[in-house]
């Protein structure tokens, strides 16, 4: 028995540094790093890894979790492109880590990169330059929650430069104007073709965003803003194909500009208590989807339609009650 021990080899260290950096695209960062105590062969391994994930889950107090992601970064082979770069913090950070995240991926050409937190902050953050210029970026996945009230906003750019961007996703952020008082932030995304704008806000008195893009074919857009305020959204997408609509109806659509190619379009609409649907919102969402070729409603949006026809019969009935009675 102890001789078959002794003529056993350690096969996966054997293995090429391409396919062991592979193996390591599926583990998070702190099991990448671990692997330095395997033998000699896996000392520095790590260090070269195109991929990183952060996850707090991992950890139980922040202090060592952001004292982590610093040392890694610090740590790391900085001739290395990042390819994959994940961040997601269940409990409150502030930004100081956000943007050390932030900064560290944009200069080592990072590809796809995927921000989840909760974010406490004391005054509005506004996103690194940096990073909505990045010219390396293919899909980018921007999630935020507050613990608090949304007294301050995590503020966009008026224009992404992200000549590269094939997927945006994003949550919870607050859109800038230009200087003649528009929104239009992604006309400049050339490769765009799926975007996901969730709980999204417009400063100032704006109302309306433009969304023009002619490469942009899957859009959703849940609850908008959320406050009762119906903001407006103008479509010029010659490539649009798919639109989802999730949340509060809260958004028109004010102009629906070349869409010859629009196909599916899914209502999914929820309301809440201090915020009844807008019906008149839904019915013109209706009204602009009516030649739609596939048109698709979810239970809880025709349920809401139904509220909608049964009060709408019963002021018919008053009024012809009415109506009755001034002839009598």
């Amino acid at each position: 028995m102890e001789r078959d021990m002794g003529n056993l080899q350690d096969r996966l260290s054997d293995l090429p540094d391409l396919v062991l950096l592979n193996i390591m695209k599926f583990m998070n960062a702190k099991h990448v790093v671990q692997t330095t105590v395997l033998s000699k062969r896996w000392k520095n391994l790590w260090k070269s890894s195109p991929n990183l994930t952060f996850d707090s889950s991992d950890f139980l107090w922040v202090p060592v979790f952001n004292n982590f992601v610093s040392w890694v970064l610090s740590c790391r082979d900085n001739s290395v492109s990042i390819h994959n770069l994940e961040f997601r913090r269940k409990g409150c950070i502030g930004p100081k880590i956000l943007d050390e995240i932030m900064t560290y991926a944009a200069s080592h050409d990072v590809q796809q990169l995927t921000i989840v937190v909760n974010l406490v902050l004391k005054q509005d953050f506004v996103l690194p330059s940096c990073i909505c210029n990045c010219p390396s970026l293919k899909f980018l996945k921007l999630y935020f929650w507050f613990p608090y009230a949304f007294a301050s906003h995590i503020k966009l750019p008026t224009s992404f430069n992200l000549p590269t961007l094939e997927s945006l996703h994003i949550k919870h952020v607050t859109f800038s104007t230009k200087e003649n008082g528009s929104v239009e932030p992604f006309s400049s995304c050339s490769m765009l073709n799926t975007l996901v704008m969730d709980h999204c806000y417009l400063l100032d008195a704006t109302k309306v965003i433009h969304i023009s893009n002619s490469r942009l074919t899957n859009l959703t857009i849940r609850s908008f803003r959320g406050d009762g305020i119906a903001y407006e959204i103008s479509l010029s997408t010659p490539n649009l194909s798919v639109i989802t609509i999730k949340g509060l109806p809260d958004h028109k659509f004010s102009s629906m500009r070349n869409l010859p190619d629009l196909e599916k379009v899914k209502i999914e609409v929820s309301w809440y208590e201090n915020f009844p649907p807008n019906h008149l919102v839904l019915i013109s969402w209706l009204q602009v989807f009516a030649k739609v070729k596939i048109l698709t409603l979810s239970w809880s949006t025709i349920k809401t339609l139904n509220v909608l026809l049964s009060e709408f019969k019963n002021l018919c009935a008053i009024s012809r009650g009415e109506q009755m009675q001034l002839q009598h």
